[in-house]
C-alpha cells in the first residue's frame, strides 16, 4: 500500500475477541495496561492474526464487541511511522492515536489513524 509513501509492509490484522482462552486456549498471551487490552498473536494459513481482548469497559475494544465488530485493524510496518502519519494526513486520514510505545512489539512506537474508505489502521515503527 502506498499511501503513506513510505515504504510499508503488511504486518497484521487486528481482531476483537471476548476471550482469547475461549478461542484460543494455549496463546501466550500479552497484557497492555496503555491501550488496555490483552493481546495473543496467532499464525492463521500464513496469515498473523492480532486478538484484542479488553481489560475492561474502559478500553476502546469492549465498544467494538458491543457494537459486533470483529475487524479492529489492519497494521502496516513503515520505515519513518511520523512521515508515514505525514503522508497519510494528507490522503484524509486522521490521526486517532499518536505513536505511542507497545509492549506487544519490543516498545517500538504504534499509531492508529482513521479514513473513511480504509478505517482503521495501525502503524508500527519497523
Amino acid at each position: 500500500i502506498n499511501i503513506f509513501k513510505e515504504k510499508s509492509k503488511f504486518h497484521h490484522i487486528g481482531l476483537s475477541v471476548k476471550s482469547i482462552k475461549s478461542m484460543h486456549p494455549n496463546s501466550k498471551t500479552i497484557i497492555d495496561p496503555l491501550q488496555k487490552v490483552r493481546i495473543a498473536f496467532i499464525n492463521l494459513n500464513g496469515v498473523r492474526l492480532e486478538l484484542l481482548e479488553p481489560l475492561n469497559k474502559s478500553s476502546p475494544i469492549y465498544n467494538n464487541l458491543k457494537n459486533n465488530n470483529k475487524l479492529c485493524h489492519i497494521c502496516f510496518e513503515v520505515d519513518n511511522i511520523n512521515k508515514a502519519i505525514k503522508n497519510a494526513l494528507k490522503k484524509g486520514f486522521y490521526i486517532v492515536q499518536k505513536p505511542v510505545s507497545a509492549i506487544a512489539f519490543n516498545n517500538r512506537k504504534v499509531s492508529f489513524i482513521f479514513h473513511r474508505d480504509y478505517h482503521l489502521v495501525e502503524l508500527i515503527q519497523r
